[in-house]
């Protein structure tokens, strides 16, 4: 039986496996100003607050503060509710699909690519990171409405996609496409996103791992990496509507 529900996300467990969650991550303040070490005492004061917004409907998310490095690239903090919101939803679908796609960290992923380099010495590399600022909320939907997720909770998922960010006190238009570039719900939609990828690579025998959104897919000869590479970012294009290098 599904057990992704609203009543699951704010049970009073989860919500606190939740706040343990944000608190060690210590991400920077959001436009709240308020800093993980704050939010016990502000969930204590209001948790029946929060609990019937999501239930309602009513929950949403602050728009998030954003960043920009000199690099061009930019960080997204979240406001601290919002993080715990964020994480709340993330552990319920991660444990109902323990089995969806492994996230990998890199150390993870190299061992397994060391592990099968005598049989496949061949390697193709996509990152598709950067398309994830525009993918297609549509077909993020679409995927997590395949695993059978319930509409109020794919729903609560898409305010948290359209969620607006705010660039040097300036608020912008609500986000019609990508996701925030963190958070903790961030992972696990990458992984809905990427699981029929990950389906179609398993069913043709492809030895391959993935970290979030780069995926490098192993190969015996080169031509046959050449023409793995080729189909693969065909359909990250064409399939996920993510764009890739």
């Amino acid at each position: 039986m599904n057990a992704v529900t609203l009543e699951h996300i704010v049970a009073p467990d989860n919500l606190k496996l939740a706040l343990d969650q944000v608190m060690a991550r210590k991400a920077p303040p959001g436009l709240d100003g308020m800093s993980a070490e704050q939010l016990p005492a502000w969930l204590k004061a209001h948790h029946s607050e929060l609990t019937q917004a999501i239930l309602s409907g009513k929950y949403r998310p602050m728009p998030a503060r954003r960043i920009i490095r000199k690099s061009g690239n930019y960080h997204d903090c979240l406001n601290a509710c919002d993080l715990l919101v964020q994480a709340a939803v993330a552990q319920v679908i991660s444990q109902e699909f323990a089995d969806l796609s492994p996230y990998l960290s890199p150390a993870e992923a190299i061992d397994e690519i060391e592990h099968t380099a005598p049989e496949f010495p061949w390697l193709a590399a996509i990152n598709g990171s950067a398309g994830l600022g525009s993918c297609n909320h549509s077909k993020l939907l679409q995927s997590l409405s395949s695993l059978g997720i319930a509409g109020y909770v794919v729903s609560l998922i898409h305010k948290m996609l359209l969620n607006p960010v705010s660039i040097a006190g300036k608020v912008g238009p609500k986000t019609t496409e990508g996701m925030l570039s963190s958070g903790p719900l961030r992972p696990i939609l990458i992984d809905v996103l990427f699981h029929e990828f990950d389906q179609i690579m398993a069913e043709r025998g492809k030895s391959f791992v993935r970290v979030g959104a780069c995926v490098v897919i192993q190969s015996k000869s080169a031509k046959a990496a050449e023409r793995t590479l080729a189909n693969a970012c065909k359909f990250m294009g064409k399939k996920l509507f993510v764009s890739v290098a």
